[in-house]
C-alpha cells in the first residue's frame, strides 16, 4: 500500500464518527473495495466494533475479497451465424450464469474491454443474479463501413471495476448482403 494510501485510510478513519453497526459495516466495504458484509460484520465484530482496528486486521491477516463468479452459457444473438451487412444496426445477446455461491452485487455491467467497438455502448447493466440464476444480457451494435471479420471481447465488471467470469466475445462477419440484421428486424414483427 502506497504512503499517499495509508495518509488517505487515515484521514477517512478522522472522519467518522459512528456507532450504528450497519453505518459501520457500510464505512468498512467503502474502505475495501469488494469486502462484503458478511466480512465486514466478522472482522468489526472481533474487535468490538472498532472500524480502525477491524480495516488493521483485514490487512494484517490477510483478507481476501472475493469476485462474483459467471459463466458464459451460449451465444443466444437472432440470427447468429449470419453475416452482418455493412452499416446495419443489429443486437448481439449472450446468456450468463452466476455459478458462484453468492449472490451478484447490485451495479454490475458487461464492459467492452477491447478489440473493435461496434458503434455500441461502452458498458450495459446487468441484473443482481442470485446464485445459479442465468439471465440474458443485449448489446446494441453497428456493423463498420467496411467488409471483413470483427472481434470485441467483453467482460462482467462490478460497480467497483472489478473484472471477473469468463470473457465473453463478439466475432461478426461483415459481407455485402449480409443477412443478420433483417432476419433480427423480422424477428422483431
Amino acid at each position: 500500500m502506497a504512503s499517499t494510501d495509508v495518509a488517505d485510510l487515515l484521514f477517512r478513519f478522522q472522519q467518522i464518527q459512528a456507532d450504528d453497526h450497519d453505518i459501520l459495516m457500510n464505512r468498512f466495504c467503502e474502505l475495501i473495495q469488494g469486502a462484503n458484509q458478511d466480512s465486514a460484520q466478522f472482522y468489526l465484530e472481533s474487535f468490538n466494533w472498532n472500524l480502525q482496528a477491524a480495516v488493521n486486521a483485514w490487512f494484517e491477516y490477510g483478507g481476501v475479497v472475493s469476485l462474483p463468479r459467471a459463466k458464459f452459457i451460449d451465444d443466444v444473438t437472432i440470427g447468429e451465424g449470419q453475416s452482418v451487412p455493412p452499416s446495419n444496426e443489429f443486437t448481439k445477446t449472450w446468456a450468463i450464469q452466476n455459478n458462484g455461491h453468492t449472490p451478484w452485487p447490485t451495479g454490475c455491467r458487461l464492459e467492452y474491454i477491447n478489440g473493435r467497438k461496434l458503434a455500441g455502448p461502452n458498458s450495459v447493466e446487468v441484473p443482481a443474479l442470485q446464485a445459479g440464476e442465468t439471465t440474458q444480457v443485449s448489446v446494441n451494435m453497428m456493423s463498420p463501413e467496411e467488409t471483413g471479420l470483427y472481434e470485441s471481447r467483453w467482460s462482467l465488471v462490478t460497480e467497483r471495476g472489478a473484472h471477473f467470469g469468463d470473457t465473453i466475445w463478439c466475432i461478426i462477419p461483415v459481407e455485402e448482403g449480409g443477412t443478420l440484421a433483417v432476419t433480427q428486424m423480422i424477428e422483431r414483427l
